[in-house]
């Protein structure tokens, strides 16, 4: 079913439309949002407050932080006079370099100043770093609304100082999401906290870049810059009104809560031309033969700079509650079928890697004897199911010693690229995500 309201596309459909009447079947709703190609000359785009949080540990020496000195100038020079910019840097400590410059010719002129006399020190409290950049552009929000707001934190290492809890990071990035401040992150190296970051990018409605090596940096925050410029809605919501009794897993690690029967999936912001593919196990409860469970699923969001909301009209779903046999031989959508079964992949490579990291092998081997019998069966028929089974037994590999941490890097963000439909700005090919499994 396919539904258009200014602009944005929304398709949704189950993988089979058939449930068992005792209960507990699993289906699958997969929901594909896609925003049209705007053109619009650069005055009508709402101005934008930009904040750059800079890590200055003592890790970050050398080429590190000159290419994310580099990277901040660049930014500085793309934007226009009605745009402002914050600058923070952090180790143990954080200094607001520069809060809510105008970047006009003057601006550009202090930013970059400040910017260039960076100099790397001394320990990493990441979590300051990013609330401080954040309460700049909060007090820029307390003046009147009207501006596109995004943080945008670059560092190398793990935090050892402040806030180090993913689920914390994610409380708070989640609160200034609601707020309108997005927060994006740039990882750089081998040696920073995947967790870390993308408890604040996925909660916080932004991305996780990957940079390893300085001269990517530069290419990670333009194309998050280009990104926001050309933002056609922010704050978008995925929402599912569901009967009592449905259970509802969203597999692509979006922020999922529910209200009652109704169930909101944040989706974060969505540039002009790029796409979100959602994917939900839907667990159903016991009901009367020929009965029907009805589902409605819409998506709103917010124009950026403003607080108008749009949405979609709601499009209507229902699974049916048939006998056993009738259930077990239905029929099935084969491309949404495949949808799932890549996004199943990516959560299965994104779990494994995790547990490699902790050196949690039992737990790779636990998760992979539970998981790949299930895919195995759900792959069944489809063309090409069996090649992306056989690929994904491959993982078991994982659970035989520890990778180096850059490969895990690079599986990690390739399975959450699949998951989250980000772009990547990487100079460098990364291959395919098997490529990495050794090593």
């Amino acid at each position: 079913m396919s539904e258009m309201s200014e602009g944005i596309q929304i398709r949704t459909g189950f993988d089979r439309e058939l449930a068992w009447q005792r209960g507990g079947s699993y289906r699958y709703l997969v929901a594909n949002l896609e925003a049209p190609s705007v053109e619009r000359p650069a005055t009508r785009r709402p101005p934008l407050h930009l904040a750059l949080v800079i890590d200055r540990s003592g890790s970050m020496g050398g080429p590190r932080i000159e290419a994310a000195k580099q990277a901040a100038i660049g930014v500085t020079e793309q934007l226009r006079p009605e745009d402002h910019l914050s600058v923070v840097s952090f180790d143990d400590r954080v200094e607001v370099l520069c809060e809510r410059q105008a970047m006009d010719t003057e601006g550009k002129r202090i930013a970059t100043a400040a910017i260039a006399a960076l100099e790397a020190r001394a320990m990493t409290n990441l979590s300051e770093g990013w609330l401080s950049g954040a309460e700049c552009l909060a007090r820029s929000m307390e003046r009147g609304f009207g501006l596109q707001c995004r943080v945008v934190t670059l560092t190398d290492g793990k935090a050892n100082q402040g806030i180090l809890h993913g689920d914390e990071l994610a409380h708070h990035a989640s609160e200034l999401r609601q707020r309108g401040i997005v927060s994006s992150a740039v990882g750089i190296g081998d040696d920073y906290a995947p967790d870390h970051l993308l408890a604040i990018a996925e909660s916080g409605g932004g991305n996780v870049h990957d940079a390893e090596l300085p001269d990517e940096i530069a290419a990670m925050v333009m194309g998050e810059l280009g990104e926001t410029l050309s933002t056609f809605a922010d704050d978008l919501v995925l929402e599912i009104g569901a009967p009592a009794g449905v259970e509802l897993v969203c597999w692509n690690r979006f922020p999922l809560s529910r209200t009652g029967e109704s169930w909101e999936c944040s989706l974060g912001a969505l540039p002009a031309s790029t796409s979100r593919r959602v994917v939900f196990t839907v667990r159903t409860p016991a009901g009367p033969l020929g009965a029907s469970l009805a589902f409605r699923v819409a998506a709103r969001w917010r124009v950026p700079g403003s607080q108008e909301l749009r949405r979609t009209p709601a499009s209507e779903l229902r699974l049916t509650f048939v006998r056993g046999h009738e259930n077990s031989h239905q029929p099935r959508d084969i491309a949404r079928s495949l949808e799932v079964a890549r996004v199943w992949q990516a959560r299965l490579i994104r779990e494994a890697t995790e547990l490699n990291r902790r050196h949690d092998f039992h737990g790779v081997r636990r998760l992979l004897r539970h998981e790949l019998r299930h895919l195995e069966r759900y792959c069944s028929g489809l063309p090409g199911g069996e090649e992306l089974v056989h690929d994904t037994c491959r993982l078991r590999g994982l659970a035989e010693r520890p990778l180096h941490e850059r490969n895990l890097k690079q599986l990690g963000w390739l399975a959450y690229s699949e998951h989250s439909g980000r772009s990547d700005y990487s100079l460098r090919e990364r291959g395919s995500w098997t490529n990495h499994l050794e090593g």
